[in-house]
């Protein structure tokens, strides 16, 4: 098994291209631990309107550090239902596929998001 701050890069890597593919308006960077004391994520939102999502990893299920991950994508896109879960869907499938996560892609991976277009994707 790989180191888990190697598997904290890959799955940073997997969401935020995963976030660039939904088009999703915020495609944010991931770092860790967050700078500020006794939290186990924050969001810090940038001037220029990208945000940085730090996560603590020391002490913590692997399971838990990745669901922080990607409900810091969520709350950084401001997404509520039924786009929030279709985007949590496609998040973790990708992580899935990334391999940072046991089990297989979720049914329905690659799937468009309601309300996005997926590049390439011609319009039915």
């Amino acid at each position: 098994m790989e180191a888990r701050s190697l598997q904290f890069g890959t799955a940073a890597r997997a969401l935020t291209a995963t976030a660039r593919r939904l088009a999703l308006p915020i495609v944010p960077t991931f770092r860790s631990p967050p700078r500020a004391a006794g939290v186990e994520r924050s969001l810090q939102h940038h001037r220029a309107g990208g945000v940085t999502i730090a996560v603590r990893m020391a002490g913590r299920p692997w399971p838990a550090v990745l669901a922080d991950m990607v409900d810091g994508v969520v709350r950084a896109n401001e997404l509520t239902a039924p786009e929030a879960g279709a985007v949590r869907a496609a998040l973790w499938s990708a992580l899935q596929l990334a391999g940072v996560v046991p089990g297989e892609p979720a049914v329905g991976a690659g799937a468009p998001v309601p309300g996005r277009a997926l590049p390439g994707a011609s319009a039915a």
